[in-house]
Order: C-alpha cells, then structure tokens, then sequence
C-alpha cells in the first residue's frame, strides 16, 4: 500500500528531520537508515518500516530513530493512532528529534479530530525547534487545529505571532488570518487580511480564494478595503520577481505616486527603472533609476549598473560611461562593480579601442 501525505504534512519537514539522524546505519541494530528514508520519500512506507521494525523497540537513539520513521510512515498510511504511540516515544529516545516527532504526533492527533491536543501539541512542537521552517509550519496548524476546536480568538493570535516570523509573511498565513478573523466574527478585520492575501501575492492559489472570501463578505455588507500605497508596492515587487516586468511597473508606480519619499521609495524606484528597462521604456527607467542611484542603499550599486546600462541604450554613451566608471570607484567590491568592468571592455573591444579594453581587462 503506497499513499502520498496530505497537505497537512510535509516531506521536506521530514527531510529535515532526518538530518538529526547522523550516521548512515542505525547503531546497534545496522539496519540502513538512508535506505528506510529513501522509502519514506519515495511513498513506500510499507518497506521503510519493515526496515526499521527490529530496531524500533530499542530504548536509545536508535529506537528514537526507528520510530520516527515508523510513526511517521503510519500516519502516512492512513493509521494516526498507532502513529501517535509511535511518535511520543521518540523524545524521551533522542532529544534532536523531539520537535519533529512532536509535528507529526500532533498532525496524527488533528486526523482523529481531537482539535485542542492537536494544537496543543503544535504549540509545544513550534516551542522545541525555535528556528527553520518548522515553527512556521507547526504554528499554522496550530491556529488551523483551533479554528477546528471553535476557538477562533486564540487562532488569531497564533497568525498574528506566526506572521512576525522570518518567512512567515506569506499569502497562507494572511488567508489564514482571514479566516480565524471571519470565524470570531470581525468581519472588517477579515476583510483586511483577505485582501492582503489577494493583492500583494498576485497568482497565488491562495489569492483566488482569498478574493472569494473579499466578494462573500462584499454580499454580506462588509465593506471592502482600500488598497494601500504599501499593498501596491508588495505586489509590485512581487510580480517583478515573476518577471510580469507590465504590471509589476503599474503597481510600482501607484506606490510612488502616493509615497514619493517613502521609507522604500528608492527600492520601488530601483524595480521599476529596472521593469521600465526590460518594457524597452528606456527614458522611464533612466529618470526612475537615477532617482534610485541618488539615495543611498543596498540597492545603489544596482541602481547604478542599469542606470549605465540605460543610457548606453539610449546613445547617450559618455553620461553612461561615467556612470559605470562611478560605479567602479565607489563600489569596487561590488558585484556590479565587476559586470561594470565587463560591459565597458566589451564596448571598448566592440568599438576597436583595444588599449581601454585591455587596460579594464587587467
């Protein structure tokens, strides 16, 4: 019997998990750890714990790890009890797997519907592993298990702190606010959470649902809330990592528009000198990234690279040059510093002036 896990579980979480195994056999019991994981992965839990099935009673870290794997292949397999006993025994056995078995014996717990230990048990597990993608993961489920168990308050509050996490500012976890907010009954609040998971990640599977969930609450007489200068520039940015260069340029705009001297106008002006560029709107991103070059900045050695790039495009090639030379001097560390050097041997090369390209190249 071969079944994938379920969206409430994650195999890289388990990849993870198995780099606190160590070594490449189970002491004492040699039985091939790596081979047992690969079957995990692969879906075939019913090799995996045959595998591991001697070593799983041993009272050591063996045992601890053996049963990880078990428990984590019979949640796999539809069985989350027998996986639940399997899981909670791993801590007292190896302390490193601890927060991981306790993931899973919580997701166990959440299938069999019993809501308030499985949060619980998600709390305790975010607890026990502080950093990586983990309490992220777990912290989710746990507001997710408190919706189930009615409690939508305490939900909210488990978003809110999960939100304030590195990484955990994603489009899951503002629809997940929605959803606690809707659930306790702060319409208007919902409404602000679903359109943060609507608009700033554009394309996401969760934006769709995110604005049916905005159109619901729209039916139901809860107004719907303005789009912010700041909303604009998350998606700007957003869709300039998808490359969406046309649209990622309008959102990008009507932030500046509205925050010319925002606290991250100079990056929204540095992505948008940079979308105007690839749009082939050579005098937009000249003015839009001359404007980025004159703040200092992470981005300023960026800024200054397209910038030079730009205006060699335009023609406009000593004003171009000089900036890649400026570029140079005050950035000579820069990675743009080195693809300056390089662009500027190549025009020189191009146009025969062989003294200034070797003269760049040594």
């Amino acid at each position: 019997m071969m079944r994938t896990l379920t969206a409430g579980l994650r195999w890289a979480g388990f990849a993870v998990a198995l780099l606190a195994l160590g070594g490449s056999v189970l002491a004492q019991g040699a039985v091939p750890i790596g081979e047992a994981a690969a079957h995990v992965r692969r879906a075939r839990c019913d090799a995996a714990t045959e595998l591991v099935r001697a070593a799983a009673a041993q009272e050591d870290l063996a045992g601890g790890r053996a049963a990880f794997i078990t428990g984590v292949c019979l949640l796999n397999l539809g069985r989350p009890e027998e996986a639940e006993r399997a899981l909670l025994t791993v801590p007292r056995r190896h302390a490193l797997l601890a927060g991981h078995a306790l993931y899973y014996a919580a997701e166990a717990r959440f299938r069999q519907e019993r809501f308030q230990e499985a949060a619980d048990a998600f709390g305790q597990a975010a607890a026990a592993v502080p950093e990586g993608p983990l309490p992220r993961r777990a912290m989710h489920r746990q507001a997710a298990a408190l919706l189930q168990a009615g409690r939508a308050a305490a939900a909210v509050e488990v978003v809110r702190r999960l939100l304030r996490l590195p990484g955990g500012d994603d489009d899951a976890a503002w629809l997940l606010l929605g959803q606690a907010q809707e659930a306790a009954g702060r319409s208007e609040e919902a409404a602000r959470a679903y359109v943060t998971a609507w608009w700033a990640f554009p394309r996401s599977p969760r934006a769709a649902e995110a604005l049916l969930r905005l159109r619901h609450l729209k039916g139901r007489g809860v107004p719907s809330p303005a789009l912010s200068p700041e909303l604009h520039l998350r998606r700007g940015l957003a869709l300039f990592q998808r490359q969406a260069y046309r649209e990622a340029a309008d959102a990008l705009r009507t932030y500046l528009a509205a925050r010319p001297n925002g606290p991250q106008a100079a990056d929204a002006a540095y992505r948008l000198g940079r979308a105007a560029f690839a749009l082939g709107r050579t005098a937009e991103a000249s003015a839009t990234l001359a404007q980025a070059v004159g703040v200092p900045g992470e981005h300023q050695p960026a800024a200054m690279y397209w910038l030079g790039r730009t205006l060699l495009r335009m023609g406009r090639r000593d004003p171009g040059n000089a900036v890649l030379r400026r570029l140079m001097q005050e950035h000579p560390r820069s990675e743009w510093a080195g693809s300056a050097y390089w662009l500027l041997a190549v025009i020189h090369e191009e146009r025969q002036e062989w003294d200034r390209a070797e003269a760049l190249f040594r």
